[in-house]
């Protein structure tokens, strides 16, 4: 695998509520089904995605007329970003706000902005990648495709409305505030031994055979069989995560049909998501 990677572009983001419990993507509670996972909605259109690291804050130690010795603390501000899409996303935008998209008669479709509920928004799971380049001169595979992926475990949007000009397409601009959590969205806890960390903002991953891609899921203590959203490119390009831990074993996967079987089922209510990598073309 390699360590240094460039990327050009913004090709997929998607997001989903936090499960607050294990820090998972949750699945919709009224129409999920247990064995067709969940990966969340495509925020249509995304045209550019920037990160906002804040800055350390440096205090100065001054004395006798000069500075001799400056400190390096945590920065006063938290992670920010900022999304635009080319695209009004009515459910993305009910979603985020926490409100309901209406409809009248399949005539009308709306939802409201600039609500009561400004303030209380839910928090997100949101992730995203972009196509690169192997650019590490050392790799055996300098100048082959990756994709760079990243996880944001925890975060708010609130959306901006495009504005509106004579022969312009509007831009939908979306404020993004980053909370610091101790789990990814797998479910798998930021450790020291693992991460070098217990907290975080963001995740970045470089994959190499493919697309990432992310499914949720639980369990029912019944189910076996779980198909995927998207064919994984191959039986062994897949983490599964039960309850925040990797199961390297007790599943098999079938890669031309997207299909994983568990050996035993997973216990009632228990997260699972898998991760893994397709050539798949993940469209809106």
């Amino acid at each position: 695998m390699t360590e240094k990677t460039t990327g050009i572009g913004l090709r997929h983001i998607r997001i989903g509520l936090r499960d607050d419990t294990d820090g998972t993507m949750a699945r919709p509670s009224a129409t999920h089904v247990v064995g067709t996972p969940y990966p969340g909605i495509q925020l249509s259109g995304a045209a550019t995605f920037t990160i906002n690291a804040p800055e350390p804050e440096r205090v100065p130690a001054r004395g006798d007329d000069q500075v001799y010795y400056t400190f390096h603390l945590p920065p006063t501000e938290g992670w920010t970003g900022e999304l635009t899409c080319t695209k009004q996303d009515l459910p993305a935008i009910a979603l985020i706000t926490g409100t309901v998209q209406w409809g009248e008669a399949a005539l009308f479709e709306g939802v409201a902005m600039g609500s009561n509920k400004e303030g209380a928004e839910p928090d997100l799971c949101m992730w995203g990648q972009r196509r690169g380049v192997d650019t590490d001169p050392g790799s055996a595979t300098y100048g082959s495709e990756i994709w760079e992926a990243w996880e944001i475990g925890s975060c708010k949007l609130t959306p901006m409305p495009a504005s509106k000009e004579q022969s312009a397409v509007g831009e939908h601009r979306y404020a993004i505030t980053m909370q610091k959590v101790a789990t990814r969205i797998t479910g798998e806890p930021y450790t020291e031994a693992d991460h070098g960390c217990t907290k975080a903002a963001v995740f970045p991953i470089v994959s190499k055979p493919g697309k990432v891609f992310y499914d949720f899921d639980e369990g029912d203590a019944v189910t076996l069989i779980y198909t995927l959203t998207h064919l994984p490119v191959s039986a062994t390009d897949i983490y599964v995560y039960v309850d925040g831990v990797e199961e390297p074993a007790g599943w098999t996967l079938v890669a031309a049909t997207g299909v994983l079987t568990f050996v035993a089922a997973v216990d009632a209510d228990d997260p699972i998501c898998f991760m893994y990598c397709t050539d798949d073309i993940l469209s809106a």
